[in-house]
């Protein structure tokens, strides 16, 4: 899903995560699949993320009961991603 393939382009990755989100009671079991989000999230504290409003961000905190909500440190103000409702993680950069 992440990743270009002939068939589609790749997807965003907040669109992924959406997609697993949406998935979560029908095609996969969802205490192995919160496990899994928050796992993956947790691997991304520390690394620059792109938005999908176009601001650059460092991780800086996941939130435990809402993952996909991080808490962000852009060059000149911590954003808070539950106060932000239409900005999500459109690209991790590094």
């Amino acid at each position: 899903m992440s990743s270009n393939r002939v068939y589609h382009q790749a997807m965003p990755f907040y669109k992924v995560i959406e997609q697993m989100n949406s998935d979560m009671f029908s095609k996969f079991n969802p205490e192995i699949l919160l496990v899994l989000v928050s796992r993956l999230m947790s691997t991304l504290v520390g690394k620059e993320v792109m938005l999908t409003n176009g601001q650059f961000g460092t991780i800086i905190m996941i939130n435990p009961y809402n993952p996909l909500k991080v808490l962000l440190k852009t060059s000149t103000e911590i954003i808070d991603l539950r106060m932000e409702k239409e900005w999500q993680i459109k690209r991790i950069i590094g």
